[in-house]
């Protein structure tokens, strides 16, 4: 494989990976509006304990991917802790 190719794609995986944040970034702002459209019929929340892991150091595409899954396990955590919380 010619060094041209690479040069190619790698526009194109930063692209689709800023494309992907920018829709998580949509989809969290989304959650807190239900989250706060449903205030009040929602039980309080309980604190969290979780402690940051320290993680190994990646290649920069595989940092972007693991933050973006990352996020997206918080994303439902959150959704499943309205859902727990919900008095309907």
């Amino acid at each position: 494989m010619t060094g041209e190719g690479t040069a190619e794609r790698e526009p194109h995986v930063q692209r689709e990976s800023s494309g992907i944040g920018t829709a998580l970034s949509e989809l969290a702002g989304n959650i807190d509006e239900l989250e706060n459209r449903l205030c009040p019929v929602l039980i309080d929340p309980v604190p969290s304990t979780d402690e940051a892991k320290e993680q190994e150091a990646l290649v920069p595409l595989a940092e972007d991917l693991r933050a973006h899954k990352d996020r997206i396990y918080r994303l439902n955590d959150k959704i499943n802790d309205i859902r727990n919380r919900i008095e309907l």
